[in-house]
């Protein structure tokens, strides 16, 4: 049976994981906390799988292998590398990262699953989440950007 998350739920589980997370880790602020659980709400059907499906807002993110060798290849490296460079340069906004990406989509003329789903495993770790651009500022620039480098060296 799925179990209905409310938002003022997840706000509470939110603030409790960022506390907990906060304390081991390095401070994030309130806005990501409750973002960050209103993004899982839909995917989660307890409360322990909405702290996982976002857990990855809160600290480094175990990067998935299997995510990682299917969708992070050598044709799509590139790619990704000259996506960084435009991400750098842009208002962090989700329209402004959505453009991006699409942009990147169309200019190489691949499908959008082609470009986000790499990107997904370089901000999440995994191969399952909201949409990206929204993820990308949730984490904020220079968070979504370290994490891309790691990958683009």
């Amino acid at each position: 049976m799925r179990v209905c998350l409310s938002v003022s739920l997840c706000d509470c589980v939110s603030v409790c994981l960022c506390v907990c997370v906060c304390k081991r880790e390095r401070a994030w602020g309130g806005v990501v906390a409750v973002e960050g659980a209103g993004t899982g709400r839909d995917r989660a059907n307890t409360l322990n799988e909405l702290a996982n499906s976002i857990q990855y807002f809160y600290q480094q993110p175990v990067t998935d292998a299997a995510a990682a060798e299917k969708h992070i290849t050598s044709d799509v490296l590139p790619i990704l590398q000259g996506m960084l460079s435009q991400l750098q340069s842009i208002d962090w906004t989700v329209e402004a990262l959505h453009h991006v990406i699409e942009k990147t989509v169309v200019d190489n003329g691949l499908k959008f699953p082609k470009v986000a789903m790499p990107l997904r495993v370089m901000v999440t770790g995994g191969g399952q989440s909201p949409s990206v651009d929204a993820v990308m500022h949730l984490l904020g620039k220079d968070e979504t950007l370290k994490r891309m480098s790691v990958f683009l060296k």
